[in-house]
């Protein structure tokens, strides 16, 4: 069955001739192929005929469109060198790791090669995850914990929780199921899920112990009381300092009982918006999600990148386009990040982005973070403009080729 297919490593050569390993988690070679002009839904089709690809590895230091897409189509975790493997140091890593009579040819050895690098990089995280497995008991759950502990960043602990407590099915662990199905299912919001997931625990955390508080002072308050009826026979003095503690405790009290009932109000209003998302991931193949900045100064996007971790692949919205740092910028290079705004684009943005102008009516829904949109409708407006583009790069070709 497809469900038990190798959870693996990819490494991807793109080009004329494109080539890919499938390196299982224990360094076996699960399966290896080559050929011309194979497209990349093609190459995803063969790939999940045969594992489940956790990472993906490439040989160059600049990764490759092609590897960009892979990994967001699939959420492969992109593992990529420093600096570009050369023919010498791929030849000395297969015959050091024990791969001198691998038979396949020279694309899918530099394959061989960047798949190995890749498991370089993760073989004493693997160690880990294996040693919590068996020290926490959950044999059961090795595949599903070995994927989450790979692809998110994310401790150990959470993840066993997340495992756990997302089969109960108690409803008042109903958060814990729902990022499980996010994360496990590949679904485009898992990482909004994980931000909310966070916040929730933590103000879970914040509410218990804020009641923990709470229970402490009322011990404090009732002896307090009473200690109060026999301090009432002493002197004036000596009254007025007991009431004046007394009055003390009593605004701690007062106090803390307000900071439970705010926090119980944000519990609420993060449900509200978890059940919000997960109405539209039951949508994810008519929706598509776009996230939401102010402009692309610094600030707004350090703040951006905290609330909700902007990641290569991602669509975003820019109330003000033209407020940009060059520090964004050379962030945002390189992650096939494209953008939508209401208002013009700048030159530099249109050159270094795919980008796009629509207004919010046209889209489908709206939160505080987030806007979703008709996936068909905004793939065809990306690419209208990126037409018109081509176009103008045409007609002036044409023109300086009249003027020669």
């Amino acid at each position: 069955m497809k469900n038990n297919l190798p959870l693996a490593i990819v490494g991807l050569d793109p080009g004329t001739t494109t080539a890919y390993v499938l390196l299982g988690l224990k360094k076996e070679i699960v399966h290896s192929f080559s050929g011309k002009e194979l497209g990349l839904n093609k190459v995803i089709s063969q790939i999940i005929d045969h594992s489940r690809p956790l990472i993906v590895g490439t040989d160059k230091a600049k990764t490759p469109s092609f590897v960009e897409e892979f990994s967001r189509k699939t959420g492969a975790v992109i593992i990529s060198p420093p600096e570009d493997l050369g023919r010498e140091e791929k030849r000395l890593m297969l015959v050091e790791m024990g791969y001198t009579s691998f038979n396949g040819d020279e694309h899918e050895k530099d394959c061989l090669a960047a798949a190995l690098y890749a498991y370089r990089k993760i073989a004493t995280k693997l160690e880990k995850i294996d040693a919590f497995i068996k020290d926490n008991n959950l044999e059961a759950k090795r595949r599903e914990f070995t994927k989450i502990a790979l692809k998110e960043n994310l401790s150990f602990q959470p993840i066993k929780e997340i495992l756990t407590k997302g089969d109960r099915g108690d409803k008042n662990e109903e958060s814990f199921k729902i990022v499980k199905e996010a994360i496990l299912e590949n679904k485009f919001t898992k990482k909004d899920h994980l931000v909310l997931f966070k916040k929730i625990r933590d103000l879970q955390s914040d509410n218990y112990r804020l009641n923990s508080k709470l229970k402490e002072l009322e011990k404090q308050f009732k002896p307090l009381e009473k200690n109060n009826v026999l301090l009432a026979k002493k002197s004036n003095n000596f009254n007025q300092k007991v009431d004046s503690l007394f009055l003390f405790k009593e605004q701690r009290l007062k106090q803390r009982t307000l900071e439970v009932e705010q926090k119980t109000q944000e519990i609420v209003k993060l449900k509200d918006e978890i059940l919000r998302l997960n109405q539209q991931i039951g949508q994810n193949n008519a929706y598509i999600l776009i996230k939401k900045l102010e402009d692309l100064g610094t600030a707004e996007f350090e703040k951006s990148d905290k609330n909700f971790g902007i990641k290569a692949g991602d669509i975003l919205w820019i109330n003000n386009p033209e407020i940009h740092s060059l520090f964004v910028l050379e962030e945002l290079k390189g992650k096939n990040i494209r953008l939508i705004s209401e208002k013009k684009f700048p030159a530099v943005l249109k050159n270094k982005f795919q980008t796009a102008n629509l207004v919010k009516v046209e889209m489908v829904d709206e939160s505080k973070l987030y806007l979703w949109a008709d996936s068909t409708k905004l793939e065809e407006k990306f690419k209208q403009e990126s037409d018109i583009v081509d176009k103008v790069v045409q007609d002036y070709k044409k023109q300086r080729e009249k003027e020669y």
